[in-house]
């Protein structure tokens, strides 16, 4: 895997931030952490692409943070994300263990002090060129 950082990558990263609605300059929101993108290309018989994997943490109160959680996992998969010259053909989030192979669903990390929580977040993607 390379590291990305083109208009595809942020165009994603806009859409899965808007879709979070965290906030880093509004302290009852958390904050969503980008901890790594990569990208890595992709070809079938009839397209062309990259796969993108976004590695992210959310942080913050405890129930916020779980919230914003639950909403990737449900919305994010249905959400149109337009961008020029490419098309999303599949995004979810991914559990860890789904990645590596195993069947666990995706749980999130329990609290920290002072009803505080991080869950990290893998998002994985395949944009397909128009």
């Amino acid at each position: 895997m390379r590291q990305f950082s083109g208009h595809v990558a942020t165009a994603l990263m806009r859409a899965i931030s808007n879709l979070a609605q965290a906030d880093a300059l509004d302290r009852e929101k958390p904050i969503l952490i980008v901890e790594s993108i990569e990208s890595t290309d992709w070809a079938s018989v009839t397209f062309v692409g990259e796969i993108h994997i976004f590695q992210l943490r959310i942080t913050g109160v405890a129930a916020s943070v779980a919230d914003i959680f639950q909403r990737l996992v449900t919305q994010l998969p249905d959400a149109e994300i337009a961008m020029s010259g490419y098309f999303v053909a599949e995004i979810a989030v991914v559990a860890d263990d789904e990645a590596s192979g195993s069947d666990a669903d995706v749980e999130p990390v329990p609290a920290l002090a002072h009803g505080t929580s991080s869950q990290p977040v893998m998002i994985r993607a395949l944009v397909i060129k128009d």
